[in-house]
């Protein structure tokens, strides 16, 4: 944080926010294996709809706070405003349990590592850099090239190696597929969405930073007064229907948004989307979560919430990285004139992929409820996928 704040260069930035990404990843795993370890199985359900709830508190605030102090200071103190609570976070800490139960031993698989890092970097590189740069440029074909190579070996090279970073054999699990099948697609919407609207609010409906961060703040409202309640309710009727359900109320509010135009105002353009999203999400995290935990053991708890983390991050990174070539922006740095031109149909993309999710979870998620194997009853629940909303650029 304090060197993302300092930062003299965008290199030391970005460098100081791999740093950051390292750090995130460690972290949101870890939390909700303790988290589950430390609840009854009865109570999994509605204690992480609480968690889901509680982290969205954050994200409801960052938006706002950031982007007032865009409009009022500097964006460095974004990053040092985090610095107290990471202090208050680690002295928390202090009084949580370690966890008990079966350990796998600690390795470090650097080549899987380091092809996930490359496969993916490259990717997401020359989906970002082809629109403006050429697709046929030298970067972009071989950076392109190079990480998809780097993708199709690491299934068979985690096949093959001792202590994996990537165990294949959770893939085995038709539930674990579906769900991160669903998850991929489904945040990736919600990170592109929240991206457009914000684009939105201040090229062409005239918002400040500050209004444009804290427009989709109902959104996390509602979304943090449904969560514990859907918690409870999976236990009940299953993740199946629940999951398809919430996917498909989020595709209504990224329609309802997508007919916000100049003139209109807040109440009419963007408050109904904004609690549609709300409720959507708020219906879909817990049977989401519910369900990819209830595929596993205790021992790959932290892995399989890493996993779900990794898809909801790869699909908001990827369908971000599209946002110009939707908005037909070419190389153009000014995205006003390609926002007025194409924004309803960028979020109306969104929304048809949001129906894509909802299919694949109404077709192959089970509907069950979700005793985990090896559980006395009652479900497992993860969410560590939380969504975020968009912060202001």
């Amino acid at each position: 944080m304090l060197r993302c704040a300092v930062a003299p260069t965008p290199a030391t930035l970005i460098a100081a926010r791999l740093v950051q990404g390292v750090g995130g990843a460690l972290v949101v795993p870890s939390s909700l294996a303790l988290l589950n370890g430390a609840l009854r199985t009865p109570d999994r359900a509605r204690g992480i709809g609480i968690w889901a709830g509680i982290a969205t508190l954050g994200t409801t605030v960052d938006p706002y706070g950031g982007g007032w102090l865009i409009d009022h200071a500097s964006w460095r103190w974004v990053f040092l405003l985090n610095l107290p609570l990471v202090v208050a976070a680690g002295w928390v800490l202090r009084r949580v349990p370690p966890g008990t139960g079966d350990r796998r031993p600690l390795s470090v698989d650097a080549v899987g590592a380091l092809l996930a890092v490359v496969g993916l970097g490259g990717v997401i590189y020359a989906l970002t850099a082809g629109l403006g740069s050429g697709w046929t440029t030298w970067p972009v074909l071989s950076s392109g090239v190079l990480g998809l190579a780097c993708l199709v070996v690491l299934v068979p090279v985690e096949r093959h190696t001792r202590r994996p970073m990537l165990r294949t054999a959770l893939f085995r699990s038709r539930p674990f597929d579906a769900i991160n099948a669903a998850t991929l697609p489904f945040y990736g919407a919600l990170a592109a969405a929240g991206y457009l609207v914000v684009l939105q609010c201040q090229l062409r409906l005239g918002y400040s930073a500050t209004a444009a961060g804290a427009a989709l703040i109902p959104e996390s409202a509602v979304f943090l007064v449904v969560s514990p309640f859907v918690g409870g309710l999976v236990a009940r009727v299953g993740t199946r229907w629940p999951m398809a359900a919430g996917i498909l109320v989020v595709a209504g509010g990224f329609g309802w948004l997508s007919a916000a135009l100049p003139g209109d105002t807040y109440f009419e353009a963007i408050l109904p989307g904004a609690i549609l999203w709300g409720l959507g999400i708020g219906l879909t995290v817990a049977p989401l979560t519910a369900g990819v935990l209830a595929a596993v053991d205790d021992p790959d708890l932290g892995e399989t919430s890493a996993v779900n983390d990794a898809a909801s991050r790869v699909g908001g990174v990827v369908l971000i990285a599209l946002v110009p070539a939707l908005l037909g922006a070419g190389g153009a740095t000014d995205l006003a004139g390609p926002a007025a031109a194409h924004y309803r149909s960028a979020m109306l993309v969104m929304a048809g992929v949001s129906v894509v999710a909802a299919l694949l979870a109404a077709v192959f998620v089970p509907n069950r409820r979700t005793a985990r194997p090896g559980a006395a009853s009652g479900p497992r629940l993860h969410s560590c996928a939380v969504p975020e909303p968009a912060t202001a650029p």
